[in-house]
């Protein structure tokens, strides 16, 4: 347990020892790659990993102290992170649930002439937007109470296309492909 005392010692020491020991600090960039449900693993810190270097004993002494102020990932989110992690079953089944939607929405927009571009590694599929204007396109998507985003507001290269995510259930895209139908070939504001 931290004292009081303890911790003005530590303080102390620090204050004493900063010529012999520096913090760095980086950004990590983490992904859940084994399961996309479970948020992966990440320090302390929203992200930011803190190097502490120099004085081993300064060294050894902060890394005891900082656990005790509540920085440390609790037992029982590690043991639920380990579990989640150990379950590749569910990729099976993740990756067949994406198909039926990205096969259910490609056909669609090929019966519309609709075309998809570069979208065969993600769950988005990212289309051209009939008459090229991409806000427009969404503008007229969210009339018919469908969601897609245009392409120019996710930065330059974008413009001309819409983004779909394939996030929704099965039967939320097959019900948005049943509204597609009151979107106009022919865009207008």
């Amino acid at each position: 347990m931290l004292t009081l005392q303890k911790a003005e010692a530590l303080d102390h020491a620090a204050a004493e020892a900063m010529d012999r020991y520096v913090i760095v600090k980086s950004t990590i960039y983490t992904s859940g790659e084994r399961d996309p449900r479970v948020p992966a693993p990440r320090p302390p810190d929203n992200g930011k990993l803190y190097l502490m270097a120099g004085d081993p004993r300064l060294v050894d002494v902060l890394r005891r102290f900082r656990p005790t102020v509540g920085v440390a990932t609790p037992e029982f989110v590690q043991d639920a992170a380990i579990a989640a992690w150990n379950d590749d079953a569910h990729v099976v089944g993740l990756r067949a649930r994406y198909a039926a939607k990205r096969a259910a929405m490609l056909a669609y927009f090929a019966t519309r002439g609709w075309q998809v571009e570069a979208s065969e590694a993600t769950f988005y599929l990212w289309m051209k937007a009939p008459g090229g204007d991409d806000e427009a396109f969404a503008a007229s998507l969210m009339r018919a109470g469908v969601v897609a985003t245009p392409g120019s507001y996710l930065g330059a290269g974008g413009e001309g296309y819409v983004r779909w995510a394939l996030v929704p259930t099965q039967a939320a895209c097959e019900e948005a492909i049943r509204r597609l139908a009151a979107v106009p070939d022919t865009i207008a504001r």
